[in-house]
């Protein structure tokens, strides 16, 4: 979901973005469900065929990487990523965090939303 300031209110971009967390086939009216979200960075990976071992960077918005974890994972190995918000509660990465996972074959997260490397965490 894009909040465009100038057309959507910031309370109806809340309560969609918010919607959508918890309803994961919920369709927004801007963009797409956050189960489809996480099924197409799942077939992008899919799509490079990761059939050696190799490291791929993969730079996306936060949502669209919480989306994936959340199909992959269930959202209890994801506590850490949650934010109570007024609305509700949401999931969040940190801008320029680093998220790692391993393929062995299934996925296994190594590091999440890591920001070390960073002098400043902004969200």
């Amino acid at each position: 979901m894009n909040w465009n300031v100038r057309s959507i209110s910031r309370s109806e971009f809340i309560t969609e973005w918010i919607t959508s967390t918890h309803n994961r086939n919920y369709n927004p009216k801007w963009g797409e469900s956050s189960y489809a979200t996480g099924e197409r960075v799942a077939q992008l990976i899919n799509d490079l065929n990761l059939t050696k071992p190799q490291h791929i960077v993969l730079v996306t918005h936060g949502g669209a990487i919480a989306d994936y974890l959340r199909n992959c994972f269930k959202d209890v190995a994801l506590v850490s990523l949650q934010k109570k918000y007024p609305e509700g509660t949401g999931y969040r990465l940190f801008n320029c965090s680093i998220t790692s996972l391993k393929y062995q074959p299934e996925p296994k997260i190594k590091l999440i939303n890591y920001v070390a490397h960073l002098d400043n965490v902004s969200e």
